[in-house]
């Protein structure tokens, strides 16, 4: 008989081969299980049959560690000094959960709450949006997260380190960044940056380069000598960014990271956060929503201090009701009056020569049927058709739904 014993493994180039994920899920994996990318894509012949009867171990045989695969060998019970076999098998690289909140409360006095049962979470390589009107706690969240402000309760996890129980190692894997970012306005940047990689412990020998790396990240090199107070505000923005960056943590938390920037900085800030994101695990708030379409991987929002939605940018919008299709048909005819007896609709707007955009009534029931019934209606009239789509919702208009607040 057969056994299988998992070794954790980093997959070398983080390669992928055929997933396995119903073999796993069939012998009880509570992970995705993995094997050395260079096993090849077959596996050996003395595997082949007791591949196919792996469902008959116990789900305790299978396990995975949070991190990255593990290699599957198997081994004779009768012969364990036998060498160990390579499984085939591969389900790829798992990312690390690098930010674990769990109901988080901060209550600044008494029963009054500004940050009320929050719970989420950020893996390595993501980048996560935080959004939420101005006073809806996102700063709040930010600094109990980051170390610098005690939550009132639940747990912050970093990088594996609990903040309460090892505040020192899970500080240290998180460079943060507040909305207004505390300078030495007498430093010079390079001073105060090498001042900064000393405080955050980088080695001696390190912290020339780390401090050179972190200005060419944040784009400060070209005022690596000029003193902090004959900065822009643009610029002083970028010196804190550097900051967050100089001792190389794991986590970044950016607290309006763009706050104050030029049109020019924004893009380059942008595009810095995403080149992080490959390798970090980012959470940024912001309450500029172009910013999370063009940034983000998922968005958190929060309102009045409680986390009210979770999911891509495409998930948010799924949360909005519809609010009409766009029709695009041919023939000739009044679309508007071909519509108006449908009780759904209450509006038909022109917007090209054949092309019409439908809105619903506020109270629809049933926006699928309504749709429908728009294409029958149309048909009966002598149009053809050529298109019937949904009207997606705009960022916009799920975070106004979300958090309560009138759409512009």
């Amino acid at each position: 008989m057969l056994a299988l014993v998992l070794v954790p493994v980093l997959a070398p180039g983080g390669a992928k081969v055929p997933s396995a994920a119903p073999l796993a899920a069939s012998c009880g994996a509570r992970a995705p299980i993995a094997v050395d990318a260079d096993a090849g894509p077959s596996a050996p012949p003395a595997l082949t049959a007791p591949l196919a009867a792996l469902t008959a171990f116990p789900p305790a045989v299978l396990t995975s560690p949070p991190l990255f695969g593990v290699h599957a060998h198997a081994q004779s019970n009768a012969d364990k000094s036998g060498p160990l076999i390579r499984c085939f098998v591969l389900e790829g690289e798992t990312k690390a959960t690098m930010i674990t909140v769990e109901g988080l409360y901060k209550s600044y006095s008494g029963s009054s709450f500004a940050v009320r049962d929050v719970s989420f979470r950020v893996k390595k390589g993501e980048i996560v949006g935080f959004l939420g009107p101005n006073g809806a706690g996102k700063s709040t969240t930010l600094r109990c997260v980051a170390g610098f402000l005690g939550a009132t309760a639940g747990r912050v996890t970093l990088a594996g380190h609990d903040l309460a129980d090892a505040p020192t190692e899970a500080r240290a894997a998180v460079g943060y960044m507040p909305e207004s970012v505390p300078l030495y306005p007498e430093m010079r940047v390079r001073e105060y940056l090498a001042f900064r990689a000393e405080l955050k412990r980088v080695p001696r020998k390190k912290r020339r380069e780390a401090v050179d790396v972190s200005m060419r990240r944040a784009r400060v090199h070209g005022v690596a000598d000029k003193v902090i107070a004959h900065l822009s505000k643009g610029y002083r923005q970028r010196v804190g960014l550097a900051d967050a960056l100089v001792a190389d943590p794991p986590i970044l938390v950016l607290d309006e990271p763009t706050s104050g920037l030029d049109p020019n900085q924004i893009r380059e800030v942008r595009a810095l956060v995403r080149e992080l994101g490959k390798e970090h695990a980012v959470l940024v708030s912001t309450h500029i929503l172009p910013e999370v379409e063009a940034t983000c991987d998922r968005a958190l929002v929060i309102s009045k201090g409680v986390l009210v939605a979770e999911g891509t940018i495409e998930e948010l919008r799924k949360l909005s009701r519809s609010r009409g299709v766009k029709v695009a048909v041919s023939g000739s005819g009044d679309v508007a009056r071909a519509l108006a007896t449908n009780p759904d609709v209450e509006q038909v707007t022109r917007v090209g020569k054949m092309t019409h955009l439908v809105s619903w009534h506020p109270e629809i029931a049933d926006a699928e049927r309504a749709a429908e019934e728009v294409a029958r209606a149309l048909i009966a009239s002598g149009f053809g058709l050529r298109e019937l789509s949904p009207v997606k919702a705009s960022l916009e208009q799920v975070f106004a739904e979300l958090t309560g607040e009138t759409a512009a």
